[in-house]
């Protein structure tokens, strides 16, 4: 089963941008709570708005996102069957200021990810480039199966939570999340799993 996020990644997860990108305004009047922001990016992925997912997640959630995404890429970039991918993964880095992609020898692979994605200074438009190359391979219109924040603990301008998903097999996906509060809106520290509805 493959999971996106968002913002959304993937979790990526990670399809073709398709609609306007939301601006900061507007997620701060949506996301009152934590609840909210998971929602937002629900509704976002079905969009196939990839800057309204990235929208969604706190500096801490861009930086967790890229990271993996950085992985992730490094995944493609080995396939060799995959040249035309490879090629747009090297110009997605070089245009986002990466030059050092190389993993040092011995390099643990997370402590890989961290130091390339610690090269990129705006993350944002990264990871709205990133997502556009569709690295999970979903579908055009692939939309989310809705889940719910479960077990909500506000501390502050933070916040924890269970976020549930049923899969087609009817099990239940479940992911600690954490939240923290920006001006006023709530958004995503975590990866966040959007597991894609099976196309009938």
């Amino acid at each position: 089963m493959r999971f996106s996020t968002t913002l959304a990644l993937t979790c990526i997860a990670l399809s073709l941008f398709a609609s306007p990108a939301s601006n900061g305004a507007e997620a701060a009047k949506k996301n009152a709570t934590p609840a909210d922001a998971i929602a937002a990016a629900e509704q976002a992925f079905d969009r196939n708005d990839k800057a309204a997912q990235v929208d969604c997640l706190s500096p801490a959630g861009q930086t967790a996102l890229s990271e993996m995404l950085v992985m992730v890429a490094g995944m493609a970039a080995a396939d060799p069957g995959a040249k035309e991918m490879q090629r747009q993964i090297d110009e997605l880095f070089a245009r986002h200021g990466v030059t050092d992609r190389k993993a040092k020898e011995g390099e643990d692979p997370q402590a890989h990810a961290k130091r390339i994605a610690s090269q990129i200074k705006d993350k944002r438009p990264f990871l709205v480039d990133a997502l556009k190359l569709n690295l999970a391979d979903e579908p055009a219109g692939t939309k989310c199966v809705k889940g719910e924040l479960k077990d909500v603990k506000i501390t502050g301008d933070t916040a924890t939570g269970t976020y549930a998903v049923k899969t087609d097999d009817s099990s239940t996906m479940s992911q600690e999340m954490k939240f923290s509060r920006s001006n006023g809106s709530w958004l995503i520290d975590s990866l966040i799993g959007l597991v894609p509805a099976r196309q009938k």
